[in-house]
């Protein structure tokens, strides 16, 4: 979560970039660069695949309990989600403004719920997808 917190602070460093994506080895985008360019122009918000928490706890328990382990998050705002996201700057711009990190510190996989539970407790709810 630092490493990526990092990444993304230095992104936004480059005014020109208005969108911001975070891929894992088995997410490769299947599609051109230019259609995804156009579908930002469209619609601009952010997307992350995500679950509520409510309803991960009634498909995976164990993924549900880590949960238990955030400091100062209520469990009614905290979701899980996939590796990849793809923010727009004001999204990117408000997770490393507010670092819950400490939130966070005895959560397994944090990576898995630290961004969109970050948005959520911020009101911002993303484009699902």
């Amino acid at each position: 979560v630092r490493a990526t917190l990092a990444l993304l602070q230095e992104a936004l460093a480059e005014e020109s970039n208005s969108h911001f994506m975070l891929l894992s080895e088995s997410c490769v985008p299947v599609r051109p660069f230019s259609e995804l360019a156009r579908s930002l122009r469209c619609d601009p918000r952010s997307r992350i695949r995500f679950e509520p928490w409510a309803e991960m706890r009634k498909r995976d328990i164990l993924k549900a309990q880590r949960v238990q382990k955030v400091i100062g998050i209520r469990k009614e705002v905290a979701c899980f989600q996939h590796q990849w996201m793809l923010l727009n700057r004001a999204d990117a711009e408000a997770i490393v403004a507010h670092d819950l990190t400490p939130a966070f510190a005895k959560v397994d996989c944090a990576d898995e719920s630290y961004f969109i539970t970050v948005l959520a407790q911020l009101g911002r709810a993303p484009m699902q997808t």
